[in-house]
């Protein structure tokens, strides 16, 4: 089999209390010029694949999976790909939810739902080359956060993950950190 191990999710939710239920962007308060041209870049990429699908102006976070299906399952090279979560920004000091640092946030439960719903579509088309293909769920968990191990635990007890990864530059993440050692040894 095989499979493309990193395909990153986005999606256009603007609600942070609504992360099990769809994908988190928020870029606009973020003034890094990485981030800035990291967003234009995607819009761009995405408009140029069509994803905009039902023509508004928009590519909601549904569109985005629905490129995301419709390029992997039609794909002869691929037989598996695994979809990222990203988990938000938490403060390093206090373990709470940093909403300003946080620009995208792709939670675990919304995306390990979603992975379990693509692979179910996947197994109702008739072609059977496209029934052999599979989603996977990769999750992600900052270290930082205060209930960092029931977190864990959720993902490693509750879902399909195949892999937990974490971006340090991104989450504010220092690994040496001696309080991280308890995460780095599960």
């Amino acid at each position: 089999m095989r499979i493309d191990m990193h395909c990153h999710v986005a999606g256009n939710g603007s609600d942070i209390n609504n992360v099990d239920n769809d994908v988190y962007w928020y870029a606009e308060d973020n003034q890094l010029w990485f981030t800035r041209i990291l967003y234009n870049m995607l819009e761009d990429d995405l408009e140029k694949m069509e994803a905009d699908l039902n023509l508004d102006g928009i590519i909601s976070t549904q569109e985005y999976f629905e490129l995301i299906y419709r390029l992997f399952s039609s794909s002869k090279e691929i037989d598996g790909i695994v979809l990222l979560a990203l988990d938000a920004v938490y403060s390093p000091k206090t373990g709470i939810l940093d909403e300003k640092k946080t620009d995208l946030w792709v939670s675990n439960r919304f995306l390990s739902q979603k992975v379990k719903d693509l692979n179910s579509r996947l197994q109702s088309e008739s072609d059977p080359e496209k029934r052999k293909k599979r989603f996977f769920f990769g999750a992600s968990v900052n270290p930082n956060r205060s209930d960092w191990q029931s977190e864990l635990e959720y993902v490693m007890n509750r879902t399909e993950a195949v892999l937990v990864k974490l971006i340090p530059s991104a989450q504010h993440i220092r690994l040496n950190d001696e309080k991280h050692k308890d995460f780095t040894m599960h």
